[in-house]
């Protein structure tokens, strides 16, 4: 099962370092570096977990199994937004982003007379979220990220008499980062969000129903050119 007290130190150390190291750079650049419209691209590692549980009627809604699966990948992605520089230091953006780079996790039922392999898979996802933030000096940022995603996961099996799925969830993330001027209009982009994707229910003919709950953390660094 998750560590949600792992994962909530976790985000706050990233957080921490990333503002430690947008402090201890040594950078050049003008004021005004995060007023405006701007875009880049980002890379990093995606961990999405599956807590999955099946009941069935026959034992008056009891748990037949609980499953808690992950998958781990590589991610890619692309961010354009429009910041403004508020009074007393302040920042607030609006911003669009897409994450590529597929996540699966496939387990293997070994029954004997019939084994097969079912796999849960993650696409390509979008997110439209607010980025509050805070300006440390000219050259650094420190921000947060609210807002919503749309993530697709989707279910495959090698028998075919197992119910599967295909469902796009809009769900909500929160995270946060910093970002540091590193030339002219070139920053570095370091954050980390979490998404609490909705949960999914399926049942079969037999009325079995299957609840998968899953959630998403990811780490990107990126480059922003401020246009």
């Amino acid at each position: 099962m998750r560590n949600n007290s792992n994962r909530g130190n976790t985000m706050r150390l990233t957080v921490l370092a990333a503002a430690a190291l947008a402090l201890t750079l040594p950078v050049a650049a003008q004021a005004g570096n995060f007023d405006g419209i701007y875009g880049g691209v980002q890379v990093g590692g995606a961990f999405t977990s599956f807590d999955q549980t099946v009941t069935s009627p026959v034992y008056n809604g009891g748990s037949l199994e609980n499953n808690s699966l992950s998958a781990t990948g590589a991610v890619g992605g692309v961010f354009v937004g429009y910041g403004y520089v508020l009074p007393y230091n302040l920042f607030i953006a609006g911003e669009f982003d897409a994450t590529f780079g597929d996540r699966d996790f496939s387990y293997t039922i070994t029954d004997p007379t019939n084994p097969y392999k079912t796999k849960l898979t993650t696409g390509t996802e979008w997110a439209l979220s607010v980025r509050p933030g805070y300006i440390v000096s000219d050259t650094a940022l420190i921000y947060g990220l609210l807002g919503f995603e749309r993530t697709p996961i989707k279910s495959s099996s090698s028998d075919s008499s197992e119910v599967t799925f295909d469902k796009t969830q809009t769900s909500f993330r929160l995270g946060g980062g910093a970002e540091i001027s590193i030339s002219g209009p070139l920053t570095l982009r370091l954050d980390y969000t979490h998404t609490f994707i909705d949960k999914i229910m399926i049942s079969d003919n037999f009325g079995n129903a299957t609840s998968i709950s899953p959630s998403e953390d990811k780490f990107k660094a990126g480059i922003a050119y401020h246009f």
